[in-house]
């Protein structure tokens, strides 16, 4: 009886935390939509959907309203599933985190040659953030303009965020499963996770309103071929239904192991005071102490998101949105409606 009674009494807590962050989330976005957000908000509370829905419309036309299947381009998010591919060959034993450039490119640069797979995971290969894969459609065209550009710092002593190093990690992973990194991550990741409605750039109508969030600002370059540029370090097209199927696969074990996940989200390098970098996950310790993993998009044409972790109280929160910034790259809805919800939703539940 006092077992019954224990787990009664729990699930009548559960009950309650369920319907507090229901109410004070959808509260907040319903504010959040009255002052011009537009795009999607998923809340998971103790692997519990308690919010999924789509706010205003995909384009000015108004023809469309965004909804949980809307698809946004994901931005530098498409970071964390190149990450999660590299630890799945580094799982297979095909590398490891401190194999050089050198034993996997003949062509790589002196310079270079010694850059490894943690530093390219890291952002602390000294790459710059240049756009020189813009249209490349050839892996090893891509390379070989990577190669030329100039490093920032000696390999393994500074951060500096790059897209290049996960274009050199999305060629890795290519020469290694001997697959286009598509369809590896095709079959590897999206394939076995049910995440039906993730694309990369070019497989997808850009145009078509009734499913894809329109941009902000128009794209001047192709929409049809591949772009080594949204290859590895961005250009995945996805839903926050598909999100939260990444995330859920991520957390379980579905796609890597436990050790191998554990060694993912390890501080590996320092940015700055409560500040890490992982392994394609950002990790953060806020002023209250509470761990927080995530990751983070934003694309000039108005395209961004976000997928907050916070492992101690089981919630995960994922907004994505295409009305581009708002003053600074700092302030893009899913930073501000992100934000929003933390603070109401730990202020209710009281673990501030």
């Amino acid at each position: 009886m006092p077992i019954l009674l224990s787990l009664s009494l729990l699930l009548n807590i559960y009950t309650d935390e369920f319907s507090i962050v229901r109410k004070a989330s959808e509260r907040i976005l319903e504010q959040q939509a009255d002052q011009g957000f537009q795009g999607s908000a998923l809340i998971s509370y103790r692997d519990s959907v308690l919010v999924n829905n789509g706010y205003g419309y995909t384009s000015a036309s108004k023809e469309f309203s965004n909804s949980p299947e809307t698809l946004f381009n994901i931005a530098s998010m498409s970071k964390t599933v190149t990450a999660i591919a590299i630890m799945q060959l580094i799982q297979q034993e095909k590398l490891i985190s401190s194999t050089p450039l050198k034993s996997l490119f003949f062509e790589v640069p002196v310079d270079k040659s010694m850059i490894t797979i943690h530093q390219l995971l890291t952002h602390s290969s000294g790459l710059p953030q240049e756009y020189v894969t813009s249209n490349i459609q050839d892996g090893a065209k891509a390379m070989k303009k990577i190669w030329k550009t100039r490093l920032e710092f000696k390999p393994g002593t500074d951060f500096g965020y790059s897209n290049l190093n996960y274009q050199v990690l999305a060629r890795i992973v290519e020469l290694l499963s001997e697959q286009s990194f598509e369809a590896y991550c095709h079959e590897r990741i999206f394939g076995s996770t049910g995440m039906t409605n993730t694309f990369f750039w070019n497989e997808i109508d850009h145009k078509d309103s009734k499913t894809v969030a329109q941009k902000l600002e128009p794209f001047k370059g192709n929409y049809q071929d591949r772009n080594w540029d949204f290859l590895g370090s961005g250009g995945l097209f996805s839903c926050s239904s598909d999100l939260l199927s990444f995330y859920s696969a991520f957390k379980s074990g579905l796609l890597i192991s436990s050790s191998t996940q554990k060694e993912m989200l390890q501080e590996h390098f320092k940015i700055r005071d409560g500040l890490f970098m992982g392994y394609g996950w950002f990790i953060s310790t806020a002023a209250n102490g509470q761990l927080e993993y995530w990751t983070r998009g934003n694309e000039s044409f108005g395209h961004n998101g976000v997928l907050r972790w916070f492992p101690e109280q089981d919630l995960v929160i994922i907004v994505q949105s295409n009305t581009g910034e708002k003053g600074s790259s700092s302030q893009t809805d899913n930073r501000i409606v992100s934000d929003d919800l933390l603070l109401r939703i730990f202020k209710k539940l009281k673990w501030e």
